[in-house]
Parts: C-alpha cells; structure tokens; sequence
C-alpha cells in the first residue's frame, strides 16, 4: 500500500472525524480509503472513465 499525502478542506475532516467517533471507521485513513474506494468502483460500474 502506498502512502498518498491529501490535503482537505475542515469540513470534510470534521465529517470523518464524526464518522471516526461514531464508530463507521477506525481512523481517518480508513475511513478515507473505503470512501475513496466505494466512489472509484461505483464510477467503474457506471463505465466512467
């Protein structure tokens, strides 16, 4: 697995942090590599490049 350094904007790491705490994620790079993972498969079923 490689690291990828990613910057976002406060809202976002706010809404993960939210996420992290109610217990969907373990971390903030969990949560960011099965929301990143989810969105590129589902745009792969929908035949986007």
């Amino acid at each position: 697995m490689k690291i990828v350094p990613v910057r976002l904007p406060d809202k976002v790491v706010e809404r993960l942090d939210e996420l992290v705490a109610e217990g969907y994620y373990a971390n903030r790079s969990a949560a960011i590599r099965v929301i990143i993972t989810h969105h590129l498969l589902s745009q792969k079923e929908k035949g986007a490049p």
